[in-house]
């Protein structure tokens, strides 16, 4: 059942009802050091908007989508906004696919969040296999409330159990708080990532973080 075929198409326009261009450019904050013919690899794609800006940039883009409303979605995007670019589109659920460390760049932007705590870091470990050794993993997502006053950690708070509670009603997936993917990435095995926030009314409510994957050494 794919439980984004009525809300799929209204996706990109939900994002900037509900946060202008603060998703876009928080998808992209950390991708602008892509080299041409990096393997970027994107995660549950949606529309698509930051795998268009790493096949302009030249990488070697495969997108990852199991729902076919939202992968059809982002072939329209591509068709639209990047005609010549050459996409791998892959319709499966990301923990089938099993090419570990072929990765440059794994990214999953606004994902992680569908999963309840316990299926999100089986999936994360998963993504930090696909990486290579000195390759990363790149996480965009809302804000985790905290070093900021109560006023503000309560807005937060309350602006991601609205959207949250929006795609439970919609499309089913799990209430949740917002994860510390910091900590969840050296979990799974990654460094410490560095973070960057997109603000959005003034205030940091989005942060894309990247990961860098250790050598094993002997």
């Amino acid at each position: 059942m794919d439980k984004y075929r009525w809300i799929g198409p209204a996706y990109g326009l939900l994002c900037k009802l509900y946060g202008g261009t603060a998703y876009e450019r928080c998808r992209v904050s950390t991708l602008h050091n892509l080299t041409p013919g990096q393997k970027v690899l994107f995660v549950g794609v949606g529309h698509g908007e930051d795998a268009i800006f790493a096949a302009k940039s030249g990488a070697s883009v495969t997108v990852v989508e199991l729902s076919p409303t939202m992968l059809n979605q982002f072939k329209m995007n591509l068709a639209k906004n990047a005609p010549n670019a050459v996409v791998e589109m892959v319709q499966s659920d990301i923990v089938a696919i099993d090419h570990f460390e072929k990765y440059d760049v794994v990214v999953a932007n606004f994902f992680l969040n569908i999963f309840d705590l316990a299926d999100m870091q089986s999936v994360l470990k998963h993504i930090a296999r696909l990486a290579k050794p000195g390759g990363s993993v790149v996480i965009s997502d809302f804000a985790l409330p905290h070093q900021d006053g109560w006023l503000q950690r309560s807005f937060k708070t309350l602006y991601w159990y609205l959207a949250n509670s929006i795609f439970w009603v919609l499309a089913q997936n799990p209430v949740h708080p917002v994860f510390d993917y910091r900590r969840h990435l050296v979990e799974a095995g990654m460094g410490q990532p560095d973070v960057r926030y997109t603000a959005f009314l003034w205030m940091d409510l989005f942060w894309s973080m990247r990961a860098v994957k250790p050598h094993v050494t002997a």
